[in-house]
């Protein structure tokens, strides 16, 4: 309506934004809106009614019930009455998520083209069949040696070419013949004179009827490659040569064009260990002849990668002529050779590494160890470098309940949350202080707190020992949560004794007193004739005596100083002996109404 309230909303409405019709009908139509659209399109509908209007069109993101949004294109129709106000709006709403969504790929795709041409380290060109250039980037401009663009595109190369050794015209026509060019390798000249080398790919761009537009093409400046082949050709023998001096091996491969790799030149090293020479392990089907079986696949992958033109390391092993087998840590290089369009050869050291894998075994035969003893100790093994567990031993994981996921990554934990929290700071401050190799306690005793919230004590061993040259600690932890509360136990009761001979003590004492007023009171009693009020007070002084005599044979009792003899009690009896007294303590404005009970049962 006029007011923005909604009054009615087709099924579909309702199914697409997950309302019920009584959630919305009569309620502000911008329910349906995202908060940030709802200002400007308050303004817009407000501005175009103003301004006479009868339709409008907008696209805003819309809210669903579950709170997901979705992009929609609303059409409205303004219905006005005879007087041209406004009775309501008509909306017909289409949703264009899909469209939104083509289109901010679109924008992200154009950026990234964007970015890619002027970022990207290769040069990028389009020109024209007779030599002018249309198109160049950031990187090509550079790498001719041109500030601008634009003094490039001055330049003709029909006229002025940048490639003295190949002419325009040849290119022109393999281009045009071909259709592309891959991969080719030249020499171009900059605009200062200096060359540079550059490996070129390009294709002709033509229109329906064949006709040649343009040609595009990257251009590779490969100057360092080049310049570094040609100083590893001229550095080889030397190479060769050093290498024979080293305790190490190196070699060098020919590369056949089917792929089959013939044995160039081997240091002299390689056969004083492994008994083989190149001869005899080409006789042997070449180098696979010499593998470790089982690392075969191992070395043909590594094989496959260099011939594929990438370096590559790897570690395997290969067989002495005597049966020995020994470690090798291999380096590959592959030679390109551009005329060839392939890798022609491989050169390539390996140092042997036999003694370093048999100290890394037995490390790990040591690690293993260490690890079997330590899951089967009947106690916590922590290892911790600063506040980083690094190792948690089976009884340590199952003692503070570890999650499966901290299990698996132990170094993501930190120990020290279980520690309670009044002894967390002064357990951080020793762990510091022990790894800078300043005093501090080696066993000590504290409390933490297990995942389940149960408090257990630790008695904790601790000592030092340097990991991956930083200090760490390893720290034994027995639970003596069942000592603590042993001696807790005998504490209370070492308490309770004391308490005990205190109580006997003066309990003795008591009745050695209660004794003497008990007597004088049984002597009141026979001066006292019969007064009844003078009879009642001694009856009073010799009850609470009584009562006080028992007492103190309850604390005797409690003392073990007197054995306990247990008695039948009538409560009605007990307690209604007390009442005399009461009325006196409780004064005459105090009524005491004494009931007891009927057929109650007496008490030991």
């Amino acid at each position: 309506d006029a007011n923005g309230r909604l009054v009615y909303g087709s099924p579909n409405l309702f199914s697409y934004t997950g309302y019920q019709p009584r959630e919305l009908l009569h309620r502000t139509y911008l329910k349906l809106v995202a908060p940030e659209d709802r200002r400007w399109l308050v303004a817009l509908y407000l501005a175009k009614t103003a301004e006479g209007a009868s339709e409008v069109a907008c696209e805003f993101q819309a809210l669903r019930k579950d709170g997901s949004r979705v992009w929609v294109d609303q059409r409205t129709t303004i219905v006005r009455d005879r007087q041209g106000r406004v009775v309501e709006y008509r909306n017909v709403v289409r949703d264009i998520s899909e469209r939104k969504a083509m289109e901010e790929a679109l924008k992200e795709g154009e950026e990234r083209y964007r970015s890619l041409y002027e970022n990207v380290a290769i040069g990028l060109y389009r020109t024209t069949p007779d030599g002018r250039i249309l198109m160049a980037n950031p990187a090509l401009v550079h790498m001719l040696g041109f500030e601008t663009f634009e003094e490039l595109a001055q330049r003709n190369l029909e006229e002025e070419g940048f490639e003295p050794g190949y002419p325009r015209a040849l290119f022109r026509q393999r281009l045009e013949s071909e259709g592309q060019i891959v991969g080719l390798e030249s020499a171009w000249k900059r605009r200062d004179g200096s060359v540079i080398y550059v490996r070129e790919s390009a294709r002709a761009v033509k229109d329906e009827s064949g006709r040649v537009l343009y040609y595009e093409g990257t251009a590779e400046d490969i100057t360092e490659r080049v310049t570094a082949e040609k100083a590893l050709t001229e550095s080889e023998e030397r190479y060769r040569l050093i290498s024979e001096m080293i305790s190490d091996y190196a070699y060098a491969f020919r590369v056949e064009a089917d792929g089959t790799m013939r044995g160039d030149w081997l240091t002299e090293s390689f056969t004083k260990v492994f008994g083989w020479t190149i001869e005899e392990l080409d006789r042997r089907g070449g180098w696979v002849g010499a593998v470790y079986p089982p690392d075969l696949p191992l070395w043909v992958e590594h094989a496959g990668k260099v011939l594929h033109g990438q370096p590559d390391v790897t570690e395997g092993r290969f067989v002495t002529r005597d049966g020995e087998v020994r470690w090798l840590r291999d380096y590959a290089v592959p030679i390109f050779d551009p005329a060839a369009g392939r890798v022609t050869r491989i050169v390539g050291a390996s140092q042997d590494i036999t003694e370093k894998r048999k100290l890394e075994e037995a490390l790990e035969a040591s690690n293993e160890l260490f690890r079997a003893l330590a899951d089967a100790a009947p106690a916590a093994v922590l290892v911790l470098q600063g506040d980083r567990l690094l190792y948690a031993n089976k009884f340590a994981k199952n003692l503070v309940g570890f999650s499966d996921v901290e299990r698996r990554n132990e170094e993501n934990f930190d120990v020290l949350k279980l520690v309670d929290p009044a002894f967390r700071e002064q357990v951080r401050s020793w762990g510091y202080a022990r790894e800078r190799g300043e005093p501090a306690p080696n066993r000590y005793e504290l409390p933490i707190r297990t995942r389940d919230g149960k408090r257990r004590w630790l008695d904790f061993s601790v000592v030092t020992f340097p990991y991956r040259g930083q200090p760490a600690r390893m720290a034994v932890a027995v639970d003596i949560t069942d000592k603590k509360a042993t001696e807790e136990a005998l504490l209370h009761a070492q308490k309770m004794e004391a308490i005990g001979r205190l109580a006997g003590s003066v309990a003795h004492d008591f009745n050695n007193m209660l004794l003497v007023i008990m007597a004088h009171a049984e002597l009141l009693k026979l001066k006292a004739g019969q007064d009844p009020r003078f009879l009642a007070a001694v009856d009073g002084i010799l009850g609470a005596s009584t009562r006080a005599a028992e007492l103190t044979r309850k604390l005797l009792a409690f003392a073990r100083k007197q054995q306990v003899h247990p008695e039948r009690l009538d409560l009605n009896h007990e307690v209604g002996g007390t009442l005399k007294v009461l009325m006196r303590l409780l004064g005459e404005d105090v009524e005491l109404i004494w009931r007891p009970a009927e057929d109650l049962w007496p008490v030991v």
